[in-house]
């Protein structure tokens, strides 16, 4: 049995896609997105699923979530892959969910719009926006005890050597409409992969000019725990004014 755990953004059901393709004998059909759950509903129709389970993120109650049900939980005796990006990518993970994910509510916030105004610089403190996806850049996620790490920057620097490690790791030797599947996947989202390294990584000193707009509202939705309701009331109630404070935020929501 294999079992997954990925936190959002980190390509988790794109590797369960790879370990189901794998089962068959040949898939005419490659990525047909940057994400890969149009994929995976597919292959749950035709593949058998008995031997792969996939959690993502954790429960209200802190426990691992399964992709299936509410019941599966991690065996403790089975192995754990995990997906994860090197310390210096730890803020890519949002934005390939956000991009990916919260399409339409980015949409309907015109949130090009909402941060066309100049940042103001607040003097004594460091403005919101940048405290917030400074945690973010930093922050630690929780990874299931003694899981198997993948590394995802591998998926764009070395796509041959990911494909070795993944064959070791799953006990297969990776069909052609498997190694077709991963590099269609990874044509489709190495721009935002180059782009955050570009900017991101090895420097220091970042400032406003260094994030995107998006990478503002990025901090918003963090902020409202990727809430939809919080979120659209967020956009309701805002009217561009700096925000300062968690507490100003959470007023923001209501």
């Amino acid at each position: 049995m294999i079992q997954i755990y990925y936190n959002p953004g980190t390509f988790g059901m794109f590797l369960g896609c790879v370990y189901l393709l794998q089962k068959l004998d040949s898939h005419d059909t490659l990525a047909t997105n940057d994400h890969s759950h149009d994929e995976w509903e597919a292959l749950c129709q035709s593949v058998d699923l008995d031997e792969l389970r996939i959690f993502h993120g954790l429960s209200d109650t802190g426990q691992p979530k399964s992709v299936f049900d509410n019941i599966q939980t991690i065996d403790p005796d089975t192995k754990v892959f995990c997906p994860v990006f090197n310390d210096d990518f730890r803020f890519l993970r949002y934005q390939y969910n956000f991009s990916k994910y919260w399409r339409q509510e980015l949409t309907l916030a015109n949130y090009e719009q909402l941060f066309s105004m100049t940042p103001e610089k607040h003097i004594g403190h460091t403005h919101f926006y940048l405290r917030v996806i400074n945690h973010l850049l930093y922050h630690e996620d929780y990874h299931p005890r003694n899981a198997k790490q993948i590394v995802m920057n591998n998926f764009f620097e070395s796509t041959q050597s990911f494909i070795a490690d993944l064959e070791k790791l799953f006990g297969f030797t990776a069909k052609d409409h498997v190694k077709d599947f991963i590099l269609d996947k990874r044509h489709r989202n190495i721009v935002a992969y180059n782009d955050y390294k570009s900017k991101f990584v090895d420097k220091t000193n970042l400032d406003y000019k260094t994030y995107s707009d998006f990478d503002k509202i990025i901090s918003i939705a963090a902020c409202v725990q990727q809430d939809p309701d919080d979120f659209r009331n967020f956009r309701r109630n805002w009217q561009g004014e700096p925000i300062e404070s968690y507490d100003q935020m959470l007023g923001l929501l209501s």
